[in-house]
């Protein structure tokens, strides 16, 4: 499904739902960053926290130039490979491995949206320009998938120490058990 978002500069460009999470330069301004996901097109829908949404207005839409590539885009029929001035951009297709994004927040709390090979180097945030290095263990994924290890962990253990607890029960009763009927037969 298309939708409209804007580049980090407030160009106006679109793109298919699939290509969330794809890395890509605006054909206006030639700036690179990542293809937001539909339900984030617009920086004002980023998820973080309160206090660094309000604080960061959403860029104004700039007027459009004309010149530039921008990758996966047909050439318009002047042949110059920038969008006409009504026309909105598009984008190529993306990989299964592209379409796989991590939510990795910056320093101020932005959820930026990173493919698997991005991670390692260093990033700029769209929204406070905050430079920062693309870490798994940043991750909200992977600090979901820790939290969940942790809590099967402390669940299995939880129930070895009831089993435990029940079994030295029932080896009390049975020798408490024993002591009387041994006790009753002298």
């Amino acid at each position: 499904m298309a939708f409209q978002f804007l580049c980090p500069q407030g160009h106006l460009l679109q793109g298919e739902s699939s290509q969330a999470g794809q890395q890509c330069k605006c054909p206006y301004c030639q700036t690179e960053f990542l293809v937001p996901s539909p339900t984030g097109a617009a920086p004002e829908a980023t998820p973080g926290p309160a206090s660094a949404a309000q604080q960061q207005p959403a860029p104004p839409v700039r007027e459009q130039p004309s010149g530039g590539g921008f990758p996966g885009t047909q050439a318009d029929s002047a042949g110059a490979g920038a969008p006409s001035a009504g026309e909105v951009p598009q984008f190529g297709s993306v990989t299964a491995e592209q379409q796989s994004l991590l939510h990795i927040p910056c320093p101020k709390g932005h959820i930026l949206e990173t493919p698997h090979d991005m991670l390692g180097q260093d990033a700029m945030c769209p929204f406070c320009q905050t430079q920062f290095r693309l870490r798994l263990e940043a991750s909200i994924e992977h600090r979901k998938e820790r939290d969940d290890n942790r809590n099967r962990r402390e669940q299995k253990l939880g129930k070895a120490w009831l089993n435990w607890a029940i079994v030295i029960g029932v080896l009390v009763a049975l020798a408490v058990i024993l002591m009387i009927a041994l006790a009753a037969a002298r």
